[in-house]
Order: structure tokens, then C-alpha cells, then sequence
């Protein structure tokens, strides 16, 4: 047995260290600041102070008179001159923004305006340029036909007599034929069987068979056929005249649509094959054609 050799040298002596207890810090707002320095908000804080400068200074350059609106553009959609409406007309309408101030003027009080005043517009949407322009752009509303009655009353207009109306695509009134005379006279007239009671300019009356009288109208403008007049004989019926003195019979009870299609299909054949005809009628299942004479329609 070996004799083990223990001497104050050989040993190591482990000494227990105690840690010290950190101070509180005497300084209170230190410490708040390092508790609550993780929101983002106070963290941030000087951002605030930013934020609040600019839209002070941008408030108080606002009030001042250095901007101010000095041209005012009118012009269609598209950037082109407008077709039925006169640019200088609708200036003319908004010529008390010139010299407002450039931050207080309302587009949108601008855009109802003009929209309630014309009844020709069909959208309307204002910009501003900084620093001194108000720029007006309008989609017009397009003319298609003329209503006018079928005996020739003034379609609930008590005031006028033999009146007739400018009709658009999307089936509003937009003005009288006595006060647009020539562009009524390009357009193709729709004499109705029944006389609507709520003919306002800039409004869509109730017609229940504007909707076909526009399809047709629309659809034999895109196959270059001019059509010279559209009736409404009957509730349902609309007969439409062509320039080659031809006539087409459609019903509102079935697919406008699909009657359209039918009649051209129709007439293609018959011209084509050299058949000459009075009138296509296509309110049935299949198209029936005259070629001796014109269907006679009650007119009392």
C-alpha cells in the first residue's frame, strides 16, 4: 500500500466567490425608460415629432394664397374634342373655381355639377395639378334614336305638342329634338304604341321595349345597314324600316338577340339567292318572309 503524499502545495483550494447584489439605481427616470423603451410607439417617439412638423407646415402653407387655381381643361376621355357637348359651355360652368384656393376646391362637388347639368355626360372625373390646373374629363353618352309617340302626342310632355326625344345607348333621355334639330335628323325615329308618363330629360324613363328598340338599332349599326325608322305598332312588337325599304318584325317576348341573328342570316340567303322581299318577320321558331306585301297593324 502506497503512502499518499498530501502537502499544502499539491492541493487546490476551491474558494466559494459570493456574488455581489447590484445597486438599485437612484436615477427613477432611467429606469422607467428602460422598461418601457420596447414599445414601438416610444421607441419611435422622435418620428412622431416629425410627423406632427410636416403636417403643421403643410397645413399652414395651405392657408396661404400662394396657390391658386388659374386654368381649367375640359376634354373627353379619350383626350379628344368632345362630340355633342361644347368644352367652352362646361367651363363656363365652373368658372367660379378660378382663383379658389387650390387645396380647398372639391372634385367630387365639381364631378356631381357637371353630371346633374348635362345630361349628355355620362361619367365625369376632375383631377387637380398642382400647382394652379383643374382638369375635366367626360364620357359622353351616345344618341341612338329618337322617341316620339305613336299618334304623335308629346309622350307626357304637357307643355309641347308632337314631341320627340334624343335617346341614348344605355336608354336615357338626353334633350329634346326641338332644341337639337339636326342631330335628330340623322337618327332613326321609334314611333311607341304606348305613351310613357315619366319622360325627364337626364332620366330612364320605363319603356318596355327600349332595351329591343336600342339591341336592334346598335346591331344593324355595327352590319353598316341603315335603318330609316323603328315602331312599336304593338305592346310586344317592334318593326324596324331599312333604307332599301325593307322591313324587319321582332318581338320583345323572346331573345332579341337571337332574332337579330336569325334576320340577317335571313336576309343574307334571300339576297344571295336573288329573291326579292317585303319584310322578314322573326317573332317565331323559324323566319317567315313576304314578298308581296307589308303586314297591316291597327293604328286605333
Amino acid at each position: 500500500m502506497k503512502n499518499l503524499d498530501i502537502t499544502p502545495d499539491s492541493l487546490t483550494v476551491a474558494k466559494t466567490v459570493k456574488a455581489k447584489t447590484p445597486k438599485p439605481s437612484k436615477n427613477v427616470l432611467v429606469v422607467f425608460w428602460r422598461k418601457f423603451s420596447y414599445f414601438p410607439l416610444i421607441r419611435n417617439f422622435k418620428y412622431l415629432w416629425i410627423l406632427a412638423i410636416a403636417i403643421g407646415l403643410f397645413f399652414f402653407i395651405s392657408r396661404l394664397n400662394l396657390f391658386y387655381i388659374e386654368t381649367i381643361n375640359v376634354e373627353s376621355l379619350n383626350g379628344d374634342k368632345l362630340t355633342y357637348l361644347d368644352s367652352e359651355e362646361l367651363e363656363d360652368q365652373v368658372v367660379d373655381y378660378l382663383g379658389v384656393n387650390f387645396f380647398e376646391v372639391d372634385t367630387t362637388k365639381i364631378e356631381k355639377q357637371i353630371s346633374n347639368d348635362n345630361s349628355f355626360v355620362k361619367n365625369v372625373y376632375v383631377t387637380k395639378r398642382f400647382p394652379s390646373t383643374i382638369t375635366v374629363r367626360i364620357e359622353e353618352r351616345q344618341p341612338i334614336v329618337v322617341l316620339t309617340s305613336k299618334f304623335g302626342q308629346n309622350l307626357g310632355v304637357e307643355e309641347t305638342e308632337n314631341e320627340s326625344f334624343l335617346t341614348s345607348v344605355d336608354g336615357y333621355i338626353l334633350a329634346s329634338c326641338s332644341n337639337n334639330e339636326q342631330l335628330c335628323q340623322n337618327l332613326p325615329k321609334c314611333a311607341l304604341f304606348n305613351d310613357p308618363s315619366d319622360i325627364k330629360i337626364g332620366k330612364k324613363p320605363y319603356i318596355s321595349v327600349l332595351e329591343e328598340i336600342i339591341a336592334i338599332e346598335d346591331f344593324f349599326n355595327e352590319k353598316g345597314i341603315d335603318i330609316v325608322k323603328l315602331s312599336n305598332p304593338e305592346s310586344t312588337v317592334i318593326v324596324a324600316e331599312f333604307d332599301d325599304s325593307t322591313h324587319g318584325i321582332f318581338t320583345s317576348k323572346s331573345s332579341i338577340s337571337a332574332q337579330l341573328n336569325s334576320y340577317f342570316l335571313t336576309r343574307q340567303a334571300l339576297v344571295v339567292e336573288g329573291i326579292s322581299f317585303k319584310e322578314i318577320d322573326v317573332r317565331y321558331d323559324r323566319p317567315v318572309y313576304r314578298v308581296d306585301k307589308y303586314t297591316e297593324w291597327m293604328t286605333e
